[in-house]
């Protein structure tokens, strides 16, 4: 079983969790879920079978974790959750114009496959307008204090 991510970030004035985690070779497939307070807002779902027995499987399922893991961050970043989050916990913004390139290719090796949908829709935004979005309700909270 390869260790999976947690992260904890801030949008729109509330925290948000998503957690990656490998359920292991018995049951190959990488799970990423989306929290805010304890509610699971949006899951994906990506079955790695074709990668085991592989010379560098392990590799090619970081790299695949890595990249569920960022783009469940970019969704909600999007703000394509926002319709999941209670009115009175949500903080507005304005959104970002910012474009940016497109994230990283999949790892090498692996047939380019997208994961099992979420609950919040299709929308991924480039990484640099995740962090410029990121960026902008951080400050905003900041100013706030």
């Amino acid at each position: 079983m390869v260790p999976g991510y947690n992260t904890d970030f801030t949008y729109r004035g509330q925290t948000f969790h998503v957690q990656t985690e490998d359920h292991g070779v018995a049951n190959p497939v990488v799970v990423s879920l989306l929290y805010h307070k304890g509610a699971i807002l949006a899951s994906r779902k990506t079955p790695y079978r074709e990668l085991l027995g592989k010379a560098d499987w392990v590799e090619q399922l970081k790299e695949m974790m890595k990249a569920q893991h960022k783009a469940l961050m970019r969704e909600l970043l999007a703000g394509s959750c926002d319709e999941k989050i209670p009115p009175a916990a949500r903080v507005e913004a304005a959104p970002s114009p910012a474009r940016v390139p497109a994230a990283a290719p999949a790892a090498a090796g692996l047939a380019p496959r997208r994961a099992e949908q979420g609950r919040c829709g299709n929308a991924a935004p480039t990484l640099d307008e995740a962090i410029m979005r990121y960026l902008e309700d951080h400050a905003a909270a900041a100013a706030a204090r």
